[in-house]
């Protein structure tokens, strides 16, 4: 009996033992898990809120909501200066506006004519100063400054400089284009590229618009990446401004352990119904455009 009850406490102490579990033992293998465990992306929803943001915050600046007269034309300084008597406050610097004219003839059918776009280099009180940036004529006193009601934006590629594996140059081309189209008040064409020479200025021209390049950014930043946008006018080249929203995103340096994520396929865009044919062709020209010439070899110059 005595041996049989000695037995008996040993196999309890043995079960007590392997049926107790020690807590610090489970948190520190839940802790190792979540830490092995690789960070996904972040999902493309977070990539369109900040393209959607961004556009926001750039549309506010262009206040293309609707066409209305803020001063005239009350002073010419050749050879492209321009004195405005302001009407309305709203006016910016830096700004672009259309420039436009009265119809000679009153009537029904009379509508005011754009003849040019400015650039705003002075604000002050009710005056401001602006330099002519194209004209179909000769501004004169009494032509009008103007809000325009549409911008038209070139949307160049996407420059990735953080090489985050969840935030790719393709998947922000489309946030991008996207957010922008929603937009009412512009007209958003993708490029391949930015035009050379000046054939989106003569574009803009002959449709009286102004226009913007916006090239979106993809930059490194502590929390993640930081997804920013430059603009910049088509006509003065003059740099707009620069947007950026930060996207959290986990830590990414060129020796972690390799962890990419495979964006989903992005299909080629379809030219929107509202683009005009002349900047479809531009779209397809700069496509097709064939590479610089490589330098010769100094062995190959003349003497």
């Amino acid at each position: 009996m005595k041996e049989h009850h000695e037995q008996g406490s040993k196999a309890k102490a043995s079960k007590s033992k392997l049926g107790f579990v020690n807590p610090v033992f489970v948190l520190v293998s839940i802790a190792f898990i979540l830490l092995s465990t690789p960070r996904p992306a972040a999902p493309a929803s977070d990539l369109s809120s900040a393209a959607e943001s961004i556009a926001k915050r750039l549309t506010a600046d262009l206040s293309t909501a609707q066409e209305e007269e803020l001063g005239r034309v009350i002073f010419v300084v050749p050879p492209v200066g321009l004195v405005f008597k302001l009407i309305k406050s709203g006016a910016t610097l830096d700004a672009e506006y259309l420039l436009t004219r009265a119809p000679e003839k009153s009537g029904p059918g009379a509508f005011p004519m754009v003849i040019g776009a400015v650039r705003l280099t002075a604000v002050r009180q009710d005056k401001a100063r602006a330099i002519l940036l194209w004209s179909r004529v000769p501004p004169r006193e009494g032509d009008d400054l103007v809000t325009p009601s549409r911008v038209t934006v070139l949307l160049l590629p996407t420059r990735d400089l953080a090489h985050h594996p969840g935030a790719t140059a393709s998947l922000t081309d489309q946030a991008f284009e996207i957010a922008l189209g929603q937009v009412s008040g512009l007209r958003v064409v993708r490029l391949q590229r930015e035009p050379r020479g000046e054939e989106a200025q003569r574009l803009l021209r002959t449709a009286g618009e102004i226009g913007l390049f916006v090239e979106p950014l993809i930059l490194p930043d502590p929390g993640g990446v930081k997804v920013a946008a430059k603009t910049r006018s088509v006509l003065s080249g003059y740099t707009a401004a620069t947007y950026a929203e930060t996207l959290a995103l986990a830590p990414h340096t060129a020796h972690s352990a390799p962890h990419t994520v495979q964006p989903a396929p992005v299909a080629p865009t379809q030219p929107s119904a509202e683009v005009p044919p002349a900047w479809r062709d531009l779209q397809i020209r700069e496509e097709t455009i064939p590479a610089a010439p490589a330098p010769r070899a100094k062995a190959e110059e003349a003497p």
